[in-house]
């Protein structure tokens, strides 16, 4: 992870905008004031928008050592496996039973058709072809893993990107996703400047990269990580 402070996302972000047809170090004193302005309140979001765009292979994650299991279900016969998310979670990178034959980083959302597909002994998922779903119970968030033979099944993997967000005037970027991070601020914050052509530039720019390494997603697991819903 390479941490960002708001000088270090604000001169960055400036440069880029001067570096791609504008003079954004030379404005005159309110206006760059309410430039810079623009470009902490996108910032967060737009750290967020690339990160969820990525794929997996540019993510940094984040082990834990000791997932808990709060419960196991019982559907059709298999067994699923309840996992507590952490309060930082962000998206899935890894996640492995023991049993299963291979890992998943694609995580499901409760309301969608495959989550629909777990009470179908037909089409239910099976540990040669496991899923992961993020379902929330209140306040509560936690991954159901689809499937296990029986609830002796251990977690063998649980790796996960950590949600992006200010902490201590900081905030966490990927290592590999420093540069296009800065690119989508400077995108998100000329839009609301009403400068479509320059953000579409630096829109095109921030996503290049990521669009490179997409084809490396399954070096980390067969499906990739897009959250759907």
């Amino acid at each position: 992870m390479t941490p960002l402070t708001y000088n270090d996302i604000i001169n960055g972000v400036l440069r880029l905008m001067d570096e791609h047809g504008g003079n954004a170090q030379f404005m005159s004193g309110d206006a760059q004031d309410e430039t810079k302005r623009i470009i902490e309140q996108v910032s967060e979001s737009a750290i967020r928008k690339l990160h969820l765009q990525a794929p997996v292979a540019m993510l940094d994650a984040v082990g834990l050592e000791k997932p808990i299991v709060i419960d196991w279900l019982n559907v059709n016969g298999r067994y699923a496996c309840k996992v507590m998310l952490p309060a930082d979670f962000f998206r899935l990178v890894r996640c492995r039973m023991e049993t299963w034959t291979r890992s998943v980083s694609h995580l499901w959302w409760e309301d969608s058709a495959e989550y629909a597909k777990q009470k179908n002994k037909y089409l239910m998922n099976t540990r040669e072809r496991p899923a992961a779903f993020y379902v929330h119970y209140g306040m509560l968030k936690y991954a159901e893993l689809y499937s296990s033979d029986d609830m002796d099944d251990e977690i063998r993997d649980f790796y996960y990107a950590p949600l992006p967000q200010w902490n201590n005037n900081r905030i966490n970027v990927a290592d590999r996703l420093k540069d296009s991070s800065l690119m989508q601020i400077a995108a998100d914050a000329l839009a609301v400047l009403g400068e479509s052509e320059r953000s579409q530039l630096m829109q095109a720019m921030a996503v290049q990269s990521v669009n490179t390494y997409s084809g490396l997603e399954r070096d980390f697991a067969d499906n990739g990580n897009r959250i759907e819903k």
